[in-house]
């Protein structure tokens, strides 16, 4: 029968454990909890916090292509991968993700 634990709750776990002379397997067997779960939580306690940073903000400089009059073309060097956004100024649009 699964349990679902508050964050909180396995905060008082992994204490107890701290705590205890036990190995992990036998404070598990004690506790009647899953070997895997256990070391999955102490491993996600024992990492930084993630930290967000606030965007950054970054001035563009579009230029004429040649191809179509009037059209821009923008290359961007992200984390991810470039992206080429091209077309005329007035029909791009960037709508940042949330």
């Amino acid at each position: 029968m699964s349990r679902t634990r508050t964050p909180r709750q396995w905060r008082e776990i992994l204490d107890a454990f701290d705590r205890s002379d036990l190995s992990q397997a036998a404070f598990c067997r004690r506790r009647g909890l899953a070997l895997a779960t256990f070391r999955y939580h102490r491993a996600r306690a024992a990492a930084p916090p993630v930290v967000l940073e606030a965007p950054q903000l970054v001035e563009l400089f579009a230029e004429p292509t040649s191809e179509t009059p009037g059209a821009i073309r923008l290359e961007l060097h992200l984390p991810v991968g470039p992206v080429t956004i091209h077309g005329h100024p007035a029909t791009i649009r960037v709508s940042p993700r949330i």
